[in-house]
Order: structure tokens, then C-alpha cells, then sequence
């Protein structure tokens, strides 16, 4: 009877670790953020992830349940910027490798279009509206490659540190961390000039929608949008320092990523109510 009851008992507490085993794990996938950075929107409401401190970028259906079967993993280091350019292709900025590569639009790395000239600890990127891609280098300088090709056409050094990058059509908007706090609205820089704007925001993480209006994390923690006539207007308190920003116009939503929080909040951006919390 002894023998039974202590059989029983291990067998019973091997059945609850086993349980508890279980429920971490569950716990771990079902929470797979990992420092989120970048964030990118596809034509088809899908949201990417830069998932820097897992080497990985993840994918969200516009329902936002993670597609881990399509998880990007190949030749991913460090990921910070993401963008997508006119033909649908994924591009992911790599800060450990120092270099920026391509993938299809079912995730298959192209790298034949890798670039890494001029590139060093690479933040954020987006494309310009000719195709021509710009790069966030370690917040300190700007560099401009050309519709497949990996040499720049312009490279510059800013005396203060760049933050955030975002561009629509022929603009160009460049978030500078300095004593102004002032981000600059150029239109595209041809002659390593043209700036056509500013407004006093310290703009960490920008986004532009379809129509040109302008939507900037700032690092005061507040979520803004500009029109293209310079009204500026606060959105939400997001109550978090954002490092990364993407748009879903379609849906009129906002993903910002809180990466110290390892989380995206989901805003309504006509409301400014929170949707929902990506964890």
C-alpha cells in the first residue's frame, strides 16, 4: 500500500510538472515578441515584425494571429527597418551584419539584391517615390541606392542625430534628435537640400498614409499626424517610447511598436482608441 500511494505520488507530481512544462511553453509562443523595431503593412493588411533581439521578423494576418509558418528567419541578424518597394518585395535592414537584404513575397531570401555598401548598423529605411531606397545609418548619416543597385547615389553625415525616415510620393521626412527637436519635411533631395517644412516634434518612428499626411511616435511618447498643409494634431498619449510605426489605411489603423514592453499597440487613427495589444 506504501509503494502504491508513493507511486502514485510521483506519478501525480510528474503530471503537474509536466503541466506546468506545458503551460510555459504555451505561455512562450503565444507571447513571441521580442524587442519589436521596425514594422512594416503589405498591400494586403498583413503586418511584419522586426523582432530584433530573436533574429527573426514575424508576420500578422490583419486579424492579428501571428502566421508562424511564415516566420523569417534566413539570414536574419539584428532586424531594425523594414520596408516594402513597388514591386511587393520585403526588405529588412540587418544592424548585427550590416547589411540589407530582400525577400519574395512568399519569404524567400533574393541575394542576388543584398546591399551592403555604405551600410552600418542600419535603422530605418523606406523608399522614395521613384524606387530608390534610403538608409537610416546608425542614426548619424543618410545614404540613397537606386532602383536595384547597391551603390548610393548620395550619401550625407547630419550634424545631429537622425532618427526616424519616412517618405510619400516626391517627400522625404527625416526626424532629427537635436535642442529644436524638429523634423524636417524635404521634399526628395536632389541637390542634398529642398526641405520644404518643419514642426517642433522629437519624431522617433514616422509612417505617411496614401493621402501624404504624416504620422510620427515621438519620443515624448505621443502619437501625431500632420496634414500636408502643416496642421499638426495629437492623436493618443501612447504612454511608451515608440520604435517602430506602421499604417494600415485601409483599415485606418496605427501599429506602434513598444520594444522595451515587447508589445504592439493597435490604434484606431480616427478615434485614437486603442484596438487592441499585440503581445
Amino acid at each position: 500500500m506504501k509503494t502504491q500511494t508513493s507511486t502514485f505520488a510521483r506519478t501525480a507530481i510528474l503530471l503537474l510538472l509536466s503541466l506546468c512544462s506545458l503551460a510555459a511553453s504555451s505561455h512562450a509562443a503565444a507571447k513571441p515578441l521580442n524587442y519589436p523595431y521596425g514594422l512594416a503593412v503589405d498591400a494586403k493588411g498583413n503586418l511584419y515584425v522586426a523582432n530584433s533581439n530573436s533574429n527573426q521578423v514575424l508576420i500578422y494576418n490583419p486579424a492579428h494571429a501571428q502566421q508562424t509558418a511564415k516566420t523569417i528567419t534566413n539570414k536574419v541578424a539584428g532586424p531594425s527597418g523594414l520596408a516594402f518597394d513597388a514591386f511587393g518585395t520585403l526588405w529588412v535592414a540587418n544592424q548585427t551584419t550590416n547589411v540589407i537584404n530582400a525577400y519574395s513575397s512568399a519569404g524567400a531570401l533574393l541575394p542576388a539584391d543584398s546591399i551592403t555598401n555604405s551600410i552600418n548598423s542600419p535603422q530605418f529605411i523606406t523608399f522614395d517615390g521613384i524606387g530608390n531606397l534610403w538608409v537610416n545609418n546608425g542614426f548619424t548619416s543618410l545614404a540613397a541606392y537606386p532602383v536595384f543597385s547597391g551603390t548610393p547615389i548620395l550619401s550625407q553625415t547630419s550634424s545631429t542625430p537622425i532618427t526616424g525616415l519616412a517618405s510619400w510620393n516626391m517627400f522625404l521626412s527625416v526626424g532629427e534628435n537635436n535642442s529644436s527637436a524638429r523634423l524636417e519635411l524635404g521634399q526628395y533631395l536632389t541637390n542634398n537640400g529642398g526641405f520644404a517644412g518643419a514642426f517642433p516634434q522629437t519624431c522617433y518612428a514616422m509612417a505617411y498614409d496614401k493621402l501624404g499626411n504624416l504620422y510620427c511616435g515621438n519620443q515624448d511618447r505621443t502619437l501625431t499626424v500632420m496634414s500636408l498643409s502643416g496642421t499638426v494634431k495629437t492623436i493618443t498619449n501612447l504612454g511608451f517610447f515608440p520604435t517602430g510605426l506602421a499604417l494600415d489605411t485601409a483599415h485606418s489603423l496605427a501599429y506602434v511598436a513598444n520594444g522595451p514592453g515587447n508589445t504592439i499597440a493597435v490604434y484606431n487613427t480616427t478615434t485614437g482608441t486603442l484596438v487592441t495589444t499585440i503581445h
